[in-house]
């Protein structure tokens, strides 16, 4: 990647995207680096990285891609998806949004439909002049790029912001992800209390690996947490803050959104409630979403949907159907207390030796219960395996619903 901002500039005034795309049809690997240095001399390590990104940029980012965008790898690997964007930019709205890691800028374009200015910061001077390329291809003339850090950015800011949003680096050293959030940079644990004290809101993006229990103890002013999913994958833990509000009243929200960033699902509660176990000798048989595991809500969701939690780290609930379930829906073919010879027998009488296998709180893994029944993964038929609260151990043979 080059160094010099200004000599991308004039990489970008004489590369056309397209063109680049072609080449990659005409030339094979040595001929294409051979006539790259020919043609674009100083530049080539700017065209080679287009070259290198251009199929997860066509991907990832269509319309980016085919209004003349360049991307950086780096960049494009860590910017949200365009469903995800939009859906983040439906959480707030005002005057003015600071973005303190603004990398290539996809939140930001979603953010500035919603403010009358976006502010992006960012250290990485060649980024930004890139940056600044495509917000013009994307006709975005209400988003200003600064180069700074986001520490710096603050010491000498003095406007009046609505929201500042964070998506923190999570590999600020190297190429092995982090979780902790205090190694992130910007280091959000000590940028966010000075923020929330100043009366602007804070939108941090997480990780969906976050440990949601941790961010209650660590943070105050906590007023919504938001697990967001695409096709039942967590994708990313948002955290709103402002000083109105009271994390011990916090409410945690599991979301689903499909690929217009539109809400496909979406539940939430402020007081998670112990739900009792009843009869489980129902006719169909739910997984939940990773969302609502992810947000605890499991339980909350079945009491909602009437139906009968297994037990509560088993996720798994039974009872009469629900139309349109933020979940899995299943049709119960067999129940019954689990213990091998008896599964052996039943397995035995259905022919059985292909299903798909779950197991939460379960004695044991998903592979070891393949191996002990010799069964294949794959098919229409659908094997759980769990303990109830009493820990009993208990499995279904279900179909999809």
């Amino acid at each position: 990647m080059l160094q010099s901002y200004v000599n991308i500039a004039q990489c970008m005034q004489d590369l056309n995207i397209e063109m680049l795309n072609e080449y990659t049809k005409s030339y094979n690997r040595t001929q294409l680096i051979l006539f790259l240095k020919k043609r674009y001399g100083p530049c080539t390590p700017f065209v080679a990285e287009q070259l290198e990104v251009i199929d997860k940029a066509k991907k990832k980012l269509p319309e980016w891609f085919s209004k003349g965008c360049f991307f950086t790898k780096k960049s494009l690997e860590q910017c949200s998806s365009l469903p995800l964007a939009k859906y983040k930019a439906s959480l707030v709205c005002g005057e003015i949004l600071v973005d303190l890691s603004a990398g290539l800028g996809v939140d930001d374009v979603a953010f500035a439909a919603n403010f009358k200015q976006v502010i992006g910061v960012d250290s990485d001077e060649a980024l930004n002049t890139i940056v600044m390329h495509n917000f013009n291809q994307l006709n975005r003339n209400n988003i200003k790029r600064v180069d700074a850090t986001a520490e710096t950015f603050l010491s000498d800011n003095k406007l009046k912001v609505n929201v500042f949003y964070i998506d923190a680096d999570r590999r600020p050293s190297g190429s092995t992800k982090t979780f902790s959030l205090i190694d992130a940079a910007p280091n959000v644990l000590e940028i966010v209390p000075p923020i929330i004290h100043q009366g602007s809101e804070v939108l941090l993006k997480l990780s969906p690996m976050v440990d949601i229990a941790y961010l209650l103890k660590t943070f105050g002013y906590i007023k919504k947490v938001f697990v967001v999913g695409l096709k039942n994958e967590v994708k990313e833990v948002l955290v709103l803050m402002n000083n109105q509000s009271k994390t011990d009243s916090t409410n945690i929200e599991a979301v689903q959104v499909n690929e217009h960033g539109e809400v496909e699902f979406e539940f939430s509660l402020n007081n998670n409630e112990q739900i009792r176990v009843s009869n489980l000798n129902n006719q169909f048989f739910y997984e939940p979403s990773n969302m609502l595991i992810k947000a605890g809500l499991s339980g909350d969701y079945a009491k909602h949907c009437g139906l009968n939690l297994v037990a509560k780290n088993s996720h798994y609930a039974t009872g009469d159907f629900v139309h349109a379930y933020f979940g899995r829906c299943f049709q119960v073919i067999h129940h019954d207390t689990f213990n091998k010879a008896g599964v052996k027998q039943y397995l035995k009488q259905c022919q059985l030796t292909k299903a798909n296998i779950s197991a939460r709180n379960f004695v044991s893994s998903v592979e070891d219960i393949r191996k002990t029944f010799t069964i294949e993964d794959g098919g229409g038929d659908y094997l759980f395996f769990t303990q109830d609260a009493a820990k009993n151990k208990l499995f279904w043979h279900c179909k999809k619903h």
